[in-house]
């Protein structure tokens, strides 16, 4: 569990298991249900592309087997700042899968908003595009990493800086699966732990 996390009240939780409204399911599990009844029903759309449930939930899998052979684990924290493209979705099902937690910021937050973020939550991770309207954030990633302690990798939806490491070559590598059921041997997430951070 989660230093400073308070869970629910026993009672209620025990209230809510009994009623059906708690299912004992991570956000992945729930989203890997969807894929095993329909995988090939569309879950996203990316201008002309179209991603089926399979195609999201093992490249969420197979990202979450490169995380933990990065070194991530459970209960790490990890600033999650990219726009709404299809490697977001990756991403935050590939950090809940391996029981990591996003902690989402904005694309417009910039160098104050996301030092605050990785310190108040001790974030070891953070995932950025390369540049946006503009802007190239890994310039203000390598500015954190000296700043902040706890930032050990910086991922790159795009081009790395140095230093830093490509979102898009982990996500494209193929991983055979006996590979990835040995990365990801053991790590089931608990369902009722903190599964995202939304810091304001």
């Amino acid at each position: 569990m989660l230093e400073g996390f308070t869970p629910w009240p026993e009672e209620r939780a025990r209230l809510y298991r009994e009623r059906g409204y708690w299912e004992g399911v991570t956000i992945f599990e729930m989203v890997a249900r969807t894929a095993a009844r329909h995988p090939e029903k569309t879950a996203l759309i990316a201008g002309e592309r179209r991603i089926g449930y399979r195609e999201l939930i093992d490249t969420a899998e197979r990202l979450a087997a490169r995380f933990a052979e990065a070194g991530l684990r459970p209960l790490d924290r990890v600033v999650l700042q990219l726009p709404n493209t299809p490697d977001f979705a990756f991403v935050y099902l590939a950090l809940t899968r391996l029981g990591a937690i996003p902690v989402t910021a904005l694309r417009a937050h910039r160098l104050t908003e996301v030092r605050h973020f990785i310190q108040a939550s001790g974030a070891v991770g953070y995932v950025i595009p390369d540049q946006l309207a503009r802007f190239d954030y890994r310039p203000m990633a390598t500015r954190l990493r000296q700043e902040c302690p706890t930032l050990r990798w910086v991922w790159v939806a795009g081009e790395p800086g140095e230093g830093q490491d490509s979102l898009r070559s982990m996500i494209d590598e193929a991983l055979d699966a006996s590979r990835v059921k040995e990365a990801m041997s053991g790590i089931r997430p608990d369902p009722s732990d903190v599964a995202t951070m939304l810091l304001s």
